[in-house]
């Protein structure tokens, strides 16, 4: 892992967190359960951790499950918007560079639709989230979303936002770096931005623009 090298140099030879996108999925179907095959999870590691990022357009269901690989991931933080939820999730995944990964979604007045997905990796942390936080801007299209958080040193941070209802793309993301602007079909649309920061901040600012139906999630990692 050649940037974590240069982390670790960077920080006096103390191990630092290293997140790596991996990429992003979706589909245009309509469905309670979403089969994302073969999805890249990057090099296997003791200590790797893996974040999913899932959401949907239109109704208002939750999330009763996703799997990498068969292995059940753990709820980080989701949003509080009433309908096309988001969620953040994590979990040790220390074998395999590619696995199917399973989101099931429950309840709602309708079928789920655009279902999609992003991917990070996460090495060489404590293997469980320092901070999570989210802010929701369902309605109004004039008030920015804020989910900034702490990041401790030689940590990091995975950022995800999402709208999901058709009409534009979502808000950009402002405190790490974009690592993807995408759609999942006509009613999704999403970003995601991660950072690794040699210096950390109590907060770290991660900001987003106003836009109405739209959704900031984000959890920062220390070593």
């Amino acid at each position: 892992m050649f940037q974590n090298n240069l982390l670790m140099a960077a920080a006096g030879g103390v191990k630092a967190v290293d997140i790596q996108y991996q990429g992003l999925f979706g589909s245009d179907a309509s469905s309670r359960t979403y089969t994302y095959s073969s999805a890249p999870l990057g090099d296997a590691a003791t200590d790797r951790i893996i974040v999913v990022a899932c959401a949907y357009a239109n109704y208002s269901n939750t999330l009763s499950s996703c799997t990498v690989g068969g292995v059940t991931m753990t709820q980080i933080v989701t949003d509080t918007s009433p309908n096309a939820k988001a969620y953040l999730l994590y979990k040790a995944v220390a074998t395999g560079t590619s696995a199917d990964i399973v989101v099931t979604w429950t309840g709602g007045s309708g079928t789920p639709t655009d279902g999609a997905i992003a991917v990070w990796s996460v090495y060489n942390s404590t293997g469980t989230p320092y901070a999570s936080n989210e802010d929701t801007n369902y309605t109004a299209s004039s008030v920015a979303l804020d989910a900034s958080l702490n990041v401790p040193n030689n940590g990091g941070l995975i950022a995800y936002t999402s709208r999901g209802l058709s009409g534009g793309g979502p808000p950009a993301i402002t405190g790490a770096t974009e690592d993807f602007d995408e759609t999942a079909g006509a009613e999704l649309a999403q970003r995601g931005a991660s950072i690794n920061l040699a210096i950390g901040e109590s907060p770290r600012s991660v900001t987003a623009a106003a836009i109405n139906y739209s959704r900031l999630l984000t959890c920062s990692w220390g070593p």
